[in-house]
């Protein structure tokens, strides 16, 4: 699969001082400036809208952000709709107000889930929430977008906080 294609990466790294720098002081990881920027073709799509073909686009893998964040070219192409406002604090501390649309499907692989997005910003920024839902693991030896390979056939999912007493498909669960 060459790069570019769906389910593969690409990396763009820092090389000179003052980008480290920068990226720094804007509480970019320093681990992240280090290995490069991890980026993956991510499918979205509008499942209120199922005429609608779906958009493979780039995304940066960002596990320090936590929400989706889209163009806002991608949210018209989609038709998504605004269910609200959000005030966002970004990577140089200034906070402003966007739009919170949704639902949007996320496809990566084999993977998908079900999310918000903020609207800002001119790529796409997948951040840890989408990847936890699809159990994605960042590879920094590899740099690249994956599934977590201790379940590389179907996500998994960490539920804690289940009390006694709670049902699951008729059964009693117990804790630990």
């Amino acid at each position: 699969m060459a790069v570019g294609e769906k389910g593969m990466c690409s990396v763009i790294p820092r090389i000179s001082r003052q980008a480290v720098m920068d990226s720094v002081v804007s509480s970019t990881s320093f681990w992240t400036v280090l290995m490069g920027y991890v980026h993956a073709t991510i499918e979205l799509s509008n499942p209120r809208e199922p005429e609608l073909q779906p958009i493979a686009a780039q995304a940066l893998a960002d596990s320090g952000a936590l929400m989706l964040c889209i163009p806002e070219h991608l949210a018209l192409q989609l038709k998504l709709q605004q269910e609200s406002e959000r005030e966002v604090t970004v990577a140089d501390g200034r906070s402003m107000r966007v739009p919170y649309v949704g639902p949007v499907k996320v496809s990566f692989q084999d993977r998908l889930c079900f999310v918000g997005a903020l609207v800002l910003g001119d790529t796409m920024l997948l951040g840890a929430v989408p990847m936890e839902d699809m159990d994605l693991t960042i590879n920094p030896s590899r740099q690249r977008l994956e599934p977590d390979p201790r379940s590389p056939n179907i996500p998994h999912a960490l539920v804690k906080g289940v009390g006694l007493g709670c049902r699951l498909r008729g059964e009693f669960l117990q804790t630990a």
